[in-house]
């Protein structure tokens, strides 16, 4: 799920399997996460 506002940042609809890479959280509530496209 990507939330946020302004220009979308991928076509609607579009669905890809994603593998996650890493996460973190900071202090202030805000989380970091990164993906890779999953070759499945």
């Amino acid at each position: 799920v990507i939330v946020g506002g302004g220009k979308p940042a991928l076509p609607q609809g579009l669905r890809l399997d994603l593998k996650l890479l890493d996460q973190g959280r900071f202090d202030n509530g805000v989380v970091h996460v990164r993906y890779a496209v999953s070759n499945q």
